[in-house]
């Protein structure tokens, strides 16, 4: 019984393996726009969708290196479900740090 519940304890915390991500741009959003009306029902819209996709679950990628800085943002899920629903991509990225050639990319591209 007792080996039964240390299990599911081990079990719960082990994070999905399969990770779904949308990466979204924000320029552009009004490009479109020709009056305060459109600019409104543009951002009312957007308000709308990240109020939805916040009460799915999806967040903010946390693998992420920089943020939101660069008008790119990175959301992901793990739920299968909702990423069918918003139209995520599974990610097919894996980072190994303990690979030493990863490191090295890693390196040369962020440091």
């Amino acid at each position: 019984m007792e080996e039964d519940i240390i299990k599911k304890e081990i079990e719960s915390s082990i994070p999905p393996t399969k990770k779904f991500i949308r990466v979204w741009r924000n320029k552009w959003i009004t490009a479109s726009a020709s009056s305060i009306a459109d600019f409104i029902d543009t951002y009312e819209k957007l308000a709308a969708l990240m109020k939805r996709w916040k009460s799915s679950g999806i967040t903010l990628d946390s693998d992420i290196f920089g943020g939101v800085g660069d008008d790119y943002a990175q959301f992901c899920t793990y739920d299968e479900a909702v990423a069918i629903e918003e139209k995520f991509e599974e990610d097919c990225y894996e980072f190994n740090p303990f690979k030493s050639h990863e490191l090295s990319k890693l390196r040369w591209n962020y440091l």
